[in-house]
């Protein structure tokens, strides 16, 4: 059961990160709720005021998403006197109620406008939008504001605490549980890959072992890995691609031998028990080198039948190799030297700039959308509930946060409705446990701040969840909690999200289409980078590094492109999430096969004729791959018969006497192969009718190769 839920939780948060943050922001908060509670009584002021400390608290947390701990904590420092300034002007225009509401809503555009500066401006927006909002909601007299201003102050200093705790991170500890994750992770994906008819998860648990090495990769350029590490930064970063890549490569193969046969030979599962032996955190050191000794034996024999790829000889190779990578990663020695808060000028590897931004200018539209849906919120919030007319303007205001695009704004919109509804549910049956019990009913406002932290990251749906549980927990101490508020609060989330759609689509409209485009072209000028770079000559270290840079930036494109795609997933429901999410997980096996050309670069003979002209064809396929993405869906589709003959299949089919999968060029020509495979779905997907127009069509199927990915 332990070995089953710890593969299941593999890889879920690299290094913890997650966890340690939720859980030093939550404790923020637990001190903020602590403090304001103790200045209540001691002030003798409103038990409302709590609702202040806490959720301002949350915000001050959640909100700064800058890059690195000190910038969060130069961020959160600002936070204190923009909180305390705002509530202060608030509290003087509160008398003249239009001239309040008219700066509210100003305030509510400011918060979107600034985030064009990046991610401290949006920090600074999110916190002055909430401040000004308490300040309008309480009303307070001249005589009221000292308290109010004060708790902000206490909200923002216990999150600035909190981020000074997370800078006495041990950058050793994290490397050591990025490495076992790496491990689990692996582990967890051959469980799938040697289990026929599990694609889905197959797919979920290789994208796992992708997080993990861009984690391991985040932190050698935010660490000095000769500190942390016995080896220079070049000697991790190959030994993790090493890992990585040989990993993958066995579980694609794994995964066509278990399809086509109910199990896999018995050879093959003693193989692999070398390869679980090199994975298990426990497996004693005699055991994990006789496994590499054995995975040294197999290598120096490669397979030497030709046409063995796809077959178990070639199987138990990719287990050798597996296995002596993941034994090099562990051979690196992890030292204790004392951690360098500032990053080395020369560790790691810059971070490569990709700008993903559409041409036009996404800010000034969504400040001008979110003004006049905080401002309609307001009259259609106010007419359902003049005493909670505030919920529907929250909602109008926070669904244009963290996205540009107006299917983003939809995506938002939907996930906070159906997670209200879900949080209301959960907390009556929490609220109902806890029997009034004071000490309950505070912790659950506790947990549900870490599950907001700790979960909202992954969808903003948990976010919502968690933050109506706390409201209801909240509601319930303060002796307010009533079926008319709680049906109140789901009302009010509803009008303020369809108002927040409609001005969206209706209000300086922009299609999603463009921003999407202009991550897939970013994605392709990544991929056509690296192929340039692989045509490159002579092989030498500049060109190795240049070449995983290039892999870097492709990664971190087609991050991007997964991210974005999320973000707008219920504006897919009419175009097909299928085909959505199909497309993304073909840009994942371009990205790997990307890697294992990356890998094999030292290895190939320079020139080869043969890898160099299926580069050229795979990028002359990337190349109407963008033309097919900026035509219109439904444009006739290419020639299949004339593209087919142009493809890298083709290519081997002609050349078959020079193909030779048992040499490092054989295996890029495999993985060319798989890419090229890849962009031509790619191709077929955007330009086939979509299913709801003109009745749809039946389309003739893409390439036919050998090797059919995962």
């Amino acid at each position: 059961m332990r070995t089953t839920l710890r593969l299941l939780l593999a890889a879920r948060d690299p290094a913890r990160a997650r966890l340690t943050a939720a859980t030093a922001v939550s404790l923020g908060v637990l001190a903020s709720a602590l403090l304001t509670n103790l200045l209540i009584g001691q002030l003798h002021a409103e038990r409302s005021l709590l609702s202040v400390g806490i959720f301002l608290s949350i915000m001050a947390g959640a909100s700064v998403k800058d890059r690195s701990p000190r910038e969060r904590l130069v961020t959160t420092m600002l936070l204190i006197p923009a909180s305390v300034a705002v509530i202060t002007l608030a509290a003087f225009l509160t008398p003249n109620r239009i001239l309040a509401i008219g700066a509210f809503i100003l305030v509510s555009g400011a918060a979107v406008w600034v985030r064009r500066y990046g991610a401290r401006a949006g920090s600074l927006g999110t916190v002055t939008f909430m401040g000004y909002f308490f300040a309008l909601l309480l009303k307070p007299t001249h005589d009221q504001l000292p308290a109010l201003c004060l708790i902000a102050l206490l909200a923002c200093t216990t999150q600035l605490v909190a981020r000074a705790a997370l800078l006495m991170q041990r950058p050793r500890r994290q490397l050591l549980l990025l490495l076992r994750e790496l491990r689990a992770a692996s582990e967890s994906a051959l469980e799938a890959a040697s289990r026929p008819g599990h694609p889905g998860t197959l797919r979920l648990r290789l994208a796992r072992i992708d997080a993990t090495s861009e984690s391991i990769d985040a932190w050698q350029r935010n660490s000095d890995a000769e500190l942390h590490a016995d080896g220079d930064p070049k000697t991790l970063g190959d030994r993790v691609l090493d890992a990585r890549v040989d990993i993958q490569e066995l579980c694609y193969l794994l995964a066509r031998l278990s399809a086509s046969a109910a199990d896999l030979p018995a050879h093959l599962h003693h193989d692999l028990a070398h390869l679980r032996t090199v994975l298990d955190e426990r497996a004693p050191a005699c055991d994990i080198s006789s496994a590499t000794e054995w995975a040294t034996d197999i290598i120096a024999h490669r397979p030497s039948q030709r046409g063995t790829r796809l077959g178990a000889t070639f199987a138990s190779y990719l287990i050798a190799r597996s296995v002596h990578a993941h034994a090099r990663l562990r051979e690196l020695t992890i030292v204790g030297a004392p951690s360098d808060p500032k990053p080395s000028p020369g560790s790691g590897s810059a971070r490569p700039h990709v700008s993903l931004a559409p041409k036009r200018d996404p800010w000034t539209r969504m400040t001008v959308q979110a003004m006049a849906a905080a401002s309609i919120a307001s009259i259609v919030g106010e007419s359902i509930s003049a005493s909670h007319w505030y919920w529907a303007v929250i909602t109008a205001s926070l669904i244009f946060t963290g996205t540009t695009t107006r299917g983003g704004i939809l995506t938002r919109a939907f996930r906070r409705i159906l997670g209200t509804a879900i949080g209301i549910i959960v907390g009556m049956a929490a609220v109902a446990l806890a029997s009034g019990n004071v000490n309950v009913l505070s912790a659950i406002c506790v947990l549900g701040v870490f599950g907001a932290l700790y979960f909202g990251p992954l969808n903003y749906l948990y976010s919502a969840l968690f933050t109506t549980t706390i409201l209801v927990a909240l509601y319930r101490l303060l002796g307010k909690l009533g079926a008319d508020v709680l049906e109140t609060r789901l009302e009010e989330t509803i009008a303020g999200g369809v108002i927040g759609v409609l001005c969206a689509y209706l209000i300086l409209s922009s299609s999603s289409k463009p921003a999407l485009d202009a991550k897939a072209n970013a994605y392709l000028d990544a991929l056509e980078a690296l192929l340039g770079r692989l045509l490159a000559t002579p092989v030498n270290p500049v060109t190795t590094t240049a070449l995983r840079t290039e892999l870097r930036a492709l990664e971190l494109a087609q991050g991007d492109v997964d991210t974005a795609v999320s973000g707008m997933s219920t504006a897919f429901l009419v175009t097909g999430p299928r085909r959505t999410g199909n497309a993304v997980h073909l840009m994942y096996i371009a990205t790997r096969s990307a890697a294992r050309l990356v890998q094999l670069d030292g290895d190939l003979a320079r020139p080869d004729p043969l890898v160099a002209a299926a580069i050229s064809r795979v990028a002359a396929r990337a190349s109407a791959a963008r033309h097919a993405l900026a035509e219109a869906r439904g444009q006739p589709s290419v020639d299949r018969d004339a593209d087919d003959h142009q493809s890298v299949n083709a290519l081997l089919q002609d050349q078959a006497s020079s193909f030779d999968p048992r040499s490092p060029s054989g295996e890029a020509l495999v993985a060319l192969l798989r890419m090229d495979w890849t962009l031509a779905q790619v191709i077929d997907d955007s330009t086939a009718e979509l299913p709801l127009e003109r009745g749809g069509r039946k389309r003739k199927p893409a390439l036919k190769v050998s090797v059919p990915p995962v």
